[in-house]
């Protein structure tokens, strides 16, 4: 996540992660028999492909910080719920919870 910080911040926008999604990263990234590549591949395709993605379509722009955080699909099908990865941009006046990303932070 600290290369992602990096990343962004050339763009001159922060990121916030919630420790839900730091858990839900480094579970899905889990693997002992590979060490840390599997997690560095999650957070490339779940984390900077949708950063990405979202700064095409105009949702983040300069200056922006970015909330990185979970939330549980809808029912369907008598499944059960799932986590999912979301995105949000945290308004200047909101003071948020979640620790923000800095470039010599401990994460995945």
């Amino acid at each position: 996540m600290e290369r992602v910080q990096k990343r962004i911040a050339d763009r001159k926008m922060k990121i916030r992660v919630t420790d839900a999604a730091i858990q839900l990263l480094g579970s899905l990234g889990y693997d002992p028999n590979y060490g840390a590549r599997p997690v560095k591949r999650v957070i490339q395709q779940n984390v900077e492909n949708e950063l990405a993605k979202g700064i095409l379509r105009g949702e983040f722009k300069e200056e922006d910080t970015i909330l990185v955080d979970t939330e549980l699909t809808a029912f369907a099908n008598n499944q059960l719920p799932q986590q999912k990865l979301v995105f949000r941009k945290i308004e200047a006046d909101s003071q948020s919870t979640p620790q923000e990303m800095e470039p010599s932070a401990q994460a995945p």
